[in-house]
């Protein structure tokens, strides 16, 4: 399989350890129940939405994820655009208290 410079670079992964894991290896401990609800549900293999990411110093982060399943060769594989929103969830959260405090 492959994983790009750039995954490499930010989760802070080697590429021989990127390459021996799981999707189950990157989730917090706590999320990996909703993921494998969200796998076993998914009729196409397609998986899409926010998630959570832990990467290799342990620092958690928010991800919005778009995945489908594709062929590598003859091996099963899954594709997957991943972007950080760990700044735009921050912000969100800070204008969703500032409203609360305020706006009422």
């Amino acid at each position: 399989m492959e994983v790009n410079d750039r995954a490499v670079e930010y989760y802070g992964f080697t590429r021989e350890e990127f390459l021996h894991m799981t999707l189950r290896d990157i989730r917090p401990v706590e999320d990996i129940p909703d993921l494998d609800r969200a796998i076993s549900i998914s009729p196409d293999g397609n998986i899409s939405g926010e998630w959570r990411h832990k990467k290799k110093d342990g620092t958690i982060i928010s991800v919005a994820i778009s995945a489908a399943p594709m062929k590598y060769g003859s091996t099963p594989a899954r594709i997957a655009l991943i972007q950080d929103i760990t700044s735009a969830r921050l912000l969100n959260n800070r204008a969703v208290s500032i409203i609360n405090i305020f706006g009422r």
